[in-house]
């Protein structure tokens, strides 16, 4: 059993609004009170979800090795294609109201990744060690 796993599954805005205390402290506490930027990455790929996706969201957060947070975000929705916006440079998003929160992600998180369909989000963090004194 992995007791650093957290999935949730729940619906829309108002499932998110009852369920982000929980995860920005699971963040907080996988992080070392040190989370940036993650939760922001968090919350653009699921706001993302929320307005592209459909029916439920499936928010699953785990620890690797003590190294890594890895979040990963998925909709029922047909998709996109997320990996070429990510290639995108951010000055190609300027002017637009779409894209700015894959650029958000792409500043916050070390690592982001969508699957082939589109419809779900990888980020990954890495976390600090503790130095030994």
């Amino acid at each position: 059993m992995n007791e650093n796993l957290l999935e949730i599954k729940f619906y829309g805005l108002q499932g998110f609004r009852l369920i982000r205390h929980c995860v920005s402290e699971y963040i907080r506490k996988m992080l070392r009170d040190k989370p940036g930027l993650m939760e922001v990455a968090l919350n653009e790929a699921v706001n993302n979800a929320i307005e592209h996706g459909k029916a439920s969201i499936k928010l699953k957060l785990n620890v690797i090795a003590g190294k890594r947070l890895v979040v990963r975000v998925k909709d029922q929705g047909a998709g996109f294609p997320g990996q070429t916006l990510l290639a995108k440079d951010e000055k190609d998003f300027e002017f637009d109201e779409s894209g700015r929160g894959i650029m958000i992600m792409k500043a916050s998180a070390d690592y982001v990744r969508y699957n082939r369909c589109g419809n779900e989000v990888l980020l990954v963090k890495h976390i600090e060690q503790e130095e030994c004194g």
